[in-house]
């Protein structure tokens, strides 16, 4: 035993001269004692130092992060490979080795989990399972580790990896939803990808150096990605946009939605990808009352395979445009076994109220100004509330409606509702926020401007953009000599009109 605490306090180097250790040996030190920590036997891992103390609390989280992270997945083990997954009071949440690895989540040292990638996922998975498992389907306790290990693995965010889609379900299981928005309000620029090997030689940086940017440590090899596919990134695009319909930011969530439906495909599409396109019709109706064409992005093999499949949602969308709100209901009631099934019938009675308001908005298109009683009635009066004045309070409350409510003195005299300029003018506060917003915005595109910088770089690297840059080239010489004869023949009838 003293020779195996000694193994796991032997990194990283201690004092008296930690400063003058250089990268490289950092580096081969690290990988020492990763070869070492994956041959030791898991029951060794288990033992304790003395009746009363453990290797956990030997071991410190934040300086031995390494040697505490396969400790801790050592505990984890019998309960990951049991056949009825009977959680023991050490492991559920609450217990001694949960606290513990809870802890680690939101202290471990960043640097060196970046060489045990693939154990660091484990044990990610492991903490996202056990809440899932034991909270029944309701991970709360999750949350946050799960959050704060994905922060400060790469505070950026900006590499898509296993853990982004695990934070989302949790999210989405826990009803947690805005705890989310730190993360999902964070660009992904990169994939990790078995191609990135000639971009990765470029830098020819060691996991302990500093990075330009995180796509050069979360590499396929370094496992830190964990096991990611064309499902992984579909299924995180689906959750967050839930996330965001949650919280009704339609904007982001037609956004996301947007990238799950353009994903790139073969002759076929996947079931996640017809899941988010119903509720890109849903959404679109909510946010803009109307349903636009489909992105650009979207193949043309695509586009066809989505038309029959979501039938019954464009159908919605077309009685949406026409205005009538009997149709609409009856619609809804009608194929409410259809959005039962796709678990979207939350979503589609929400656009009976979307309705409503569309109604009212429009009236500013063609009235200066109106009554309550008048409003009522040419916003679809037989289907209306009786009571139309807390539905107007309310968009306007939310500056949906460009308007104002003046009451009469007499109370007999109804509500005036004029529309235009109620804030044409700006003030300091509003000002402010719009500063701020400004600000915010030109930050995100700097960071957008690296990324994209390395992107290119990436791009340039590939095999496939030299193929297409010795193709290009290929095409452009034949143009050449085909535009110098046009150019011959162009120059010989000048002189034949001037003769």
């Amino acid at each position: 035993m003293t020779d195996l605490v000694s193994v796991l306090l032997s990194f990283p180097p201690q004092p008296p001269a930690p400063e003058i250790t250089s990268e490289i040996e950092y580096d081969r030190k690290a990988h020492v004692l990763l070869s070492s920590l994956r041959r030791i036997p898991t029951k060794d891992l288990l033992g304790n130092i003395t009746s009363r103390q453990s290797l956990l609390d030997t071991l410190d989280p934040e300086k031995q992060s390494l040697s505490y992270l396969f400790v801790l997945l050592a505990h984890h083990q019998g309960w990951e490979t049991s056949v009825d997954q009977h959680l023991s009071g050490h492991t559920r949440p609450g217990g001694a080795v949960w606290c513990k690895s809870v802890n680690f989540l939101c202290v471990f040292d960043p640097v060196q989990v970046r060489y045990a990638g693939h154990e660091f996922n484990k044990l990610v998975d492991c903490v996202a399972k056990i809440s899932e498992y034991a909270s029944q389907q309701k991970p709360l306790a999750a949350v946050k580790p799960v959050r704060q290990a994905l922060l400060r693995l790469d505070p950026s965010c900006s590499t898509f990896t296993s853990i982004h889609t695990t934070f989302a379900h949790l999210c989405l299981l826990a009803q947690c939803y805005l705890p989310a928005t730190g993360i999902l309000d964070k660009d992904i620029c990169h994939f990790p990808t078995a191609a990135d090997k000639t971009f990765l030689k470029r830098f020819q940086l060691l996991p302990c150096q500093q990075h330009p940017s995180s796509v050069s440590y979360i590499t396929m090899a370094s496992g830190l990605p964990g096991l990611i596919n064309y499902k992984s990134s579909l299924e995180y695009f689906l959750y967050g946009a839930m996330i965001y319909i949650g919280l009704k930011r339609w904007g982001k969530a037609r956004h996301f939605l947007e990238i799950a439906i353009s994903a790139p495909t073969g002759n076929c599409i996947s079931m996640a990808m017809v899941e988010a396109h119903k509720k890109w019709i849903l959404v679109n109706l909510l946010e803009k009352g109307t349903v636009p064409a489909i992105p650009h992005a979207v193949s043309r093999s695509a586009a066809k395979a989505y038309k029959p499949l979501v039938k019954p949602y464009s159908a919605l969308g077309i009685i949406f445009k026409a205005g009538s709100l009997s149709r609409l209901e009856a619609e809804i009631y009608a194929g409410m076994d259809i959005w039962q099934k796709d678990k979207n019938t939350g979503l589609v009675f929400q656009l009976l109220n979307a309705l409503r308001r569309c109604s009212v908005l429009k009236l500013d298109q063609t009235f200066a100004a109106l009554t309550l009683p008048d409003v009522l009635r040419f916003s679809m009066s037989d289907q209306f509330d009786r009571v139309v004045e807390p539905f107007v309070v309310e968009l306007l409350a939310a500056r949906r409606l460009d308007a104002r409510l003046f009451q009469a003195s007499n109370s007999v005299d109804p509500t005036i509702l004029r529309f235009g300029h109620s804030f044409a003018t700006m003030g300091g506060a509003m000002e402010t926020r719009l500063w701020d917003r400004l600000k915010a915005q030109k930050q995100r595109m700097d960071i957008l401007l690296g990324n994209v910088y390395g992107t290119d770089v990436k791009l340039e690297l590939g095999r496939e953009y030299i193929e297409g840059l010795r193709k290009a080239k290929w095409r452009k010489n034949e143009s050449d000599l085909g535009d110098n004869s046009a150019t011959v023949d162009f120059e010989e009838d000048m002189m034949a009109d001037l003769r």
